[in-house]
């Protein structure tokens, strides 16, 4: 049921109280109305970053992530060399992919779910940063290694 707030006309501040008034069906085209569904937009940069994550990922172990100064880890060890760069990537994709899943899978919990941001964001902005950070650390070992 749409409804709207009807002031009496000539009236900039109301002097009587305002009539809640229901809106005809026929104003709505006469089918029936779409349910309205709020999202909360705070799991969106989540979202956007767990698909890069994963993609980056993914790329990074079948070695097709070549050396950029954009995505990938960027470490003087992995930017020495397309090897250092590929045996990081390599060594790391795993730890990445599963900041990207807890990145996708709190975005997806908080975008559609009627979960607390309070509990939700916190968790998966501090296991994302751990996993990557070991993943930082795998892929320097391994670029020194190279």
């Amino acid at each position: 049921m749409i409804f709207f707030i009807r002031y009496p006309t000539a009236c900039v501040r109301p002097k009587v109280p305002a009539e809640i008034v229901r809106i005809p069906r026929r104003w709505t085209a006469g089918g029936p109305r779409p349910k309205i569904r709020i999202v909360n937009a705070q799991g969106l940069p989540l979202i956007a970053a767990g698909i890069v994550l994963i993609l980056a990922a993914l790329r990074g172990r079948e070695g097709r992530l070549a050396r950029n100064g954009l995505l990938g880890i960027r470490l003087p060890s992995t930017m020495r060399s397309d090897a250092a760069w590929d045996a990081a990537h390599r060594a790391s994709w795993l730890a990445t992919f599963l900041a990207g899943t807890v990145a996708l899978g709190g975005g997806l919990a908080l975008t559609l779910a009627a979960v607390g941001g309070s509990v939700v964001l916190p968790s998966a902005t501090s296991s994302i940063l751990i996993l990557l950070l070991i993943g930082t650390i795998q892929a320097d070992r391994a670029a020194r290694n190279s």
